[in-house]
């Protein structure tokens, strides 16, 4: 009689389904990425750079829009008022997930016509080969100087050396328009700062533009610690689909994003066109 009470209690524990709690444990354990993010940044050209963001292993991140111009010769007139309005660097997170981001705050769209303004005073009265654009591309004819760069842990952020942890916008710019990204291999800050190895303080003008921070860790319990370390960058595919794919280098599976191509044109080439034109009429 005793075996059969204890068949039956074993077949009753057979049937009895997991608990939540046991369930809950089990979910709490698959790690949760944290959505990608998308930066406005703001560096007037007086000062040195602006911190952006920290990155975390196998972030994935580009600049997604460059603009403004800076001029790299004795400040114009009238420049220099506006020039002081322009305040201190900063950068901020903006809301939402849309392939081609603005930032609809007061203080952006105030930035924007200021940014406007100091950009017509320069071509109005500036020296042409004394002005710069965010996405330039630094030649010997212009002594090597302009655009905007990026700079993920050098020993020397605000001097542009070609180290393997800076980026010049443009290159950053080309990538995206690839569909492709840089991919952070140790815990890092991005910083971005304009390309002048004379370091003048008299520079006048700003860049701001857009950073597009796609994340590839488990969202984080706490804030990572800040690491000046450096090495090599590598640039990996931004896909449209959802399966993970794998990296060339290293041969493992990231599972990347959906992603359409990212917004490069400056307006500020078409504008100073049509000054030109104007010029010649």
């Amino acid at each position: 009689m005793s075996g059969l009470v204890l068949g039956a209690c074993l077949a009753l524990s057979l049937l009895v389904p997991p608990s939540l709690e046991g369930r809950s444990a089990g979910l709490r354990q698959v790690p949760r990425r944290p959505d990608p993010e998308t930066y406005h940044w703001v560096l007037p050209a007086q000062h040195s750079g602006v911190t952006v963001v920290e990155l975390h292993p196998n972030d994935c991140y580009a600049i997604q829009r460059a603009e403004g111009m800076v001029y790299f010769g004795e400040p114009p007139p009238g420049v220099l008022k506006l020039q002081y309005q322009l305040g201190e660097p900063r950068s901020h997170l903006v809301g939402g997930q849309d392939e081609h981001p603005e930032c609809l705050l007061a203080r952006c769209f105030d930035m924007s016509r200021l940014s406007d303004a100091i950009t017509d005073r320069l071509l109005e009265s500036g020296n042409r080969p004394h002005r710069r654009l965010a996405g330039h591309r630094p030649t010997p004819l212009d002594n090597m100087q302009g655009g905007v760069y990026s700079d993920v842990g050098s020993d020397d952020r605000p001097r542009y050396r070609q180290a393997p942890e800076q980026r010049m916008a443009y290159l950053h710019l080309g990538t995206a328009g690839r569909g492709n990204c840089y991919e952070a291999k140790v815990p890092r800050t991005l910083t971005l700062h304009i390309r002048d190895h004379q370091q003048r303080t008299d520079r006048t003008g700003v860049y701001s533009g857009y950073l597009y921070v796609e994340h590839h860790h488990a969202a984080p319990a706490g804030r990572v610690a800040i690491s000046r370390t450096g090495g090599p960058v590598l640039e990996l595919a931004l896909s449209r689909a959802t399966e993970p794919k794998l990296d060339a280098e290293s041969r493992r599976p990231i599972a990347l994003a959906p992603r359409n191509a990212l917004a490069l044109t400056p307006a500020l080439l078409q504008r100073e066109r049509e000054w030109l034109e104007r010029r010649v009429d």
